[in-house]
C-alpha cells in the first residue's frame, strides 16, 4: 500500500505544482469573465459525467467482477460501452441545443464552439475513467498514477500554449483539457485492448445498471454541491465565478490529501479483517489528522492575501472565499473517516443522508448568501454542508469512539473564523504580522481542545487506546 500511496502521491503532487505554477500565466492571459465561463463550463460537464453518464456502474464493476465466476474484461467493457453510449445521447443533445446552451451558460450565443469542447471532455472522461478503473481492478495503480501526472503536466502546458500563444481564450482552455485527455489516456488504452476489444453484454449492462442506480444517486448528489461555480456567475456574475475558482485553485493542494486519505483507508475499510481495531484507529487518526491539517489550513488561509499578490494579483478578492475553502477538504476527511462504519456494513443508505444533508444545505447556504457575498456566500456554503455531511455520518454510522466531535467543531468554525480575520485584517504584508499571530494562536487552541498527544498516535498505530478518549 505504501508504494501505492508513493505513486499517487508524485502524480498528486506534480498535478497540484504545474496547476499552481500556471494560474499567474493564465489569470494573466484570460480575463475573470473568460476564466468564470471556463469554470462554469467545465464544472458543468463534470456533473453531466456523473449524473448522466456513470450512473454509478463504474463503482459496481470493481464488485462484479472480483465475483468467482465473473469476467472481467467483459464487466469492464460493458462499463466503457455503457458510458459511451450514454455521452453520445447527451451529447446530441446539447450540440443540437449549443446556441441556446453557450446563451445560458456564459451569456454569449457565439461560444458554441466552447460548448462542443465541454461536451467532447465528457466522452473522453467516459472512456478514461473506464481504463483507469480497469488499471485499478488489476492492481496497476502505477499506470492510473502515470496517467494523472501526465494529465496534470500535459493541460497547463498545452493552455499556455492555446490560451497565452495562440491567444484563443478560455474556449482554447478547454480544448487543452480535451487534448491532454486523450493524449495521456492512449497508452491506456494500447495497454487495455485485451479489455477494449472483448465483447461486452447486455445483460451485464443491465445488472450494473440495477446494481449502480442506487449508487449512481448518490454520486449525483455529491456531484451538485459543485454548481457553486454555476451559482456565483449566474447570480453575481462571471468575474465573480472567475475569482471564485481562482480560490479553489489555491485550495487544491489541500484537497489532495483528501483523495490521498480515501486511497488509504478505502482498501482497508473493503477488506478489513478486525473491523473495531480499524475503527479504533481511525478515532485517533480524525484528532491527529484535525489537529495538524486544521491548524495548517489557518496558516495557508491568513497568507491568502500575500500568496494572491505573488500567483494572482488581480484577483485579490479571492482571498476571504480560499481562507473558506482551504478547510472544506479537512471537513470531507470527516466525512470519509466517520462513515467508514457504513463501508464496513454496506449501508448505502446512510450513506443516501449523509450526501442529502451535504448537498442540500451547501446549496441552499450558496443561493442565499451568493448574492449577497458573491463567491464567499458559496465558499460559506460548501463549509457548511460539508460539517453538517460529516456530523450526519457520525451520527449514523455509531461505529467511532472517542471525542471526535470537538475535533469536528475546530474544523467547522475555521473556515469562518479565517473569513473574518481576512475581512478585519485584508491588506496584504502589512497585515501579515497580526495575521499569522491569529494563525499560532488557532493553532495552539487545536492542540489544547484535541487530544493529538503521543497516546492518539499510539492508537492510530494500532497500540494501547487513549486514557483520555
Amino acid at each position: 500500500m505504501r508504494s501505492t500511496l508513493g505513486a499517487y502521491g508524485i502524480a498528486l503532487a506534480i498535478q497540484r505544482a504545474f496547476g499552481i505554477l500556471m494560474v499567474p500565466v493564465l489569470t494573466w492571459a484570460v480575463s475573470p469573465a473568460e476564466l468564470g465561463a471556463f469554470a462554469v463550463l467545465t464544472t458543468l460537464a463534470f456533473i453531466t459525467f456523473m449524473t448522466l453518464v456513470d450512473l454509478g456502474i463504474g463503482t459496481m464493476a470493481f464488485r462484479v467482477a472480483s465475483e468467482d465466476d465473473a469476467n472481467p474484461s467483459e464487466v469492464f467493457v460493458t462499463v466503457l460501452w455503457t458510458r459511451v453510449v450514454a455521452a453520445l445521447v447527451v451529447g446530441a443533445v446539447v450540440l443540437s441545443l449549443r446556441g441556446p446552451v453557450a446563451h445560458w451558460l456564459v451569456r454569449d450565443s457565439d461560444a458554441t464552439l466552447a460548448v462542443s469542447l465541454a461536451w467532447g471532455t465528457v466522452l473522453a472522461r467516459a472512456i478514461t475513467q473506464t481504463l483507469t478503473d480497469w488499471y485499478r481492478h488489476l492492481h496497476r495503480d502505477r499506470a492510473v498514477a502515470i496517467y494523472v501526472g501526465a494529465l496534470g503536466v500535459l493541460e497547463p502546458l498545452l493552455a499556455v500554449l492555446l490560451v497565452v500563444v495562440c491567444k484563443l481564450g478560455f474556449t482554447g482552455w478547454i480544448a487543452a483539457l480535451l487534448t491532454a485527455q486523450v493524449v495521456a489516456g492512449l497508452p491506456l488504452a494500447v495497454g487495455a485492448k485485451e479489455m477494449v476489444l472483448h465483447r461486452g453484454s447486455a445483460s451485464m449492462a443491465r445488472r450494473l445498471l440495477r446494481l449502480g442506480i442506487p449508487v449512481g444517486l448518490m454520486q449525483s448528489l455529491h456531484a451538485l454541491r459543485d454548481l457553486d461555480r454555476y451559482l456565483v456567475a449566474r447570480l453575481e456574475s462571471l468575474p465573480a465565478a472567475g475569482v471564485y475558482e481562482v480560490a479553489i485553485k489555491l485550495a487544491a493542494p489541500i484537497a489532495a490529501l483528501n483523495v490521498l486519505l480515501a486511497l488509504a483507508l478505502e482498501p482497508r475499510a473493503l477488506a478489513a479483517r478486525e473491523p473495531p481495531k480499524l475503527l479504533k484507529q481511525a478515532s485517533a487518526f480524525i484528532n491527529v489528522y484535525t489537529a495538524y491539517a486544521a491548524s495548517g489550513a489557518f496558516l495557508v488561509a491568513m497568507c491568502a492575501p500575500e500568496i494572491l499578490l505573488v500567483f494572482a494579483p488581480g484577483y485579490r478578492g479571492a482571498a476571504a472565499a480560499a481562507g473558506v475553502l482551504v478547510f472544506v477538504p479537512v471537513l470531507e476527511v470527516h466525512r470519509r473517516v466517520f462513515g467508514l462504519p457504513l463501508d464496513l456494513a454496506q449501508r448505502t443508505r446512510g450513506w443516501l443522508w449523509v450526501t442529502l444533508a451535504n448537498a442540500g444545505v451547501a446549496l441552499g447556504v450558496a443561493v442565499a448568501l451568493v448574492p449577497r457575498l458573491g463567491g464567499l456566500g458559496a465558499a460559506l456554503g460548501l463549509t457548511a454542508g460539508a460539517a453538517l455531511g460529516a456530523w450526519v455520518a457520525r451520527a449514523v454510522a455509531r461505529g467511532l469512539e472517542g471525542p471526535m466531535l470537538r475535533a469536528l467543531g475546530v474544523a467547522a468554525v475555521g473556515g469562518p473564523l479565517a473569513a473574518v480575520a481576512l475581512h478585519r485584517l485584508p491588506v496584504p504584508v502589512s497585515g501579515l504580522p497580526l495575521r499569522l499571530a491569529l494563525a499560532a494562536t488557532f493553532a495552539i487552541a487545536c492542540f489544547v481542545l484535541i487530544p493529538a498527544g503521543a497516546s492518539s498516535w499510539r492508537r492510530m498505530a494500532g497500540g494501547l487506546p487513549s486514557e483520555r478518549g
